[in-house]
């Protein structure tokens, strides 16, 4: 019997408890879990920096405090998970979501992919509607879209 392969995209919402659910769902039917989180580094002038040109680069301080922050997410989920005695896989993409997509699944064969956003208002991925673009590109893929309708400050504890 074939178990399925489920590959799991969040970033701010790694630690909400709807994805959390979900991931214990997919891990009861014994499904194999891999998460990866792709992180936007911000531009400098996000943060407040100016520049005469219009653009500056981020300092690597910055964006390596950004790459340690989403590890320490994926860390602490892939914690609890364990503590569950569920065993799941993940990495860290400094990229946009679609090009983390593409790479894990140069490396590794999915049956689903989950994309996990903030709420409709406050999401960046359901601006630029992410889900239905995975779903274009991966056809062959079901895509699940968890959209957490809290504020994921508020569950991350």
């Amino acid at each position: 019997m074939h178990m399925g392969r489920v590959l799991i995209v969040a970033n701010e919402t790694l630690r909400s408890e709807e994805l959390y659910d979900a991931v214990l769902a997919r891990a009861a039917a014994g499904h194999t879990l891999r998460f990866v989180v792709p992180l936007r580094i911000p531009r400098y002038a996000e943060l407040g920096g100016l520049s005469m040109y219009g653009f500056v680069s981020l300092e690597a301080a910055d964006a390596d405090a950004v790459e340690r922050d989403g590890c320490a997410r994926l860390d602490e989920v892939l914690a609890r998970l364990d503590r569950d005695g569920v065993r799941a896989t993940g990495r860290v993409r400094c990229v946009d979501p679609m090009a983390a997509i593409d790479r894990e699944l140069e490396r590794h064969l999915v049956d689903e992919i989950i994309v996990s956003t903030k709420a409709r208002a406050i999401s960046r991925w359901l601006g630029v509607d992410l889900p239905r673009r995975v779903e274009r590109r991966f056809a062959a893929v079901k895509v699940t879209t968890i959209e957490n309708r809290v504020r994921v400050n508020a569950v991350a504890g």
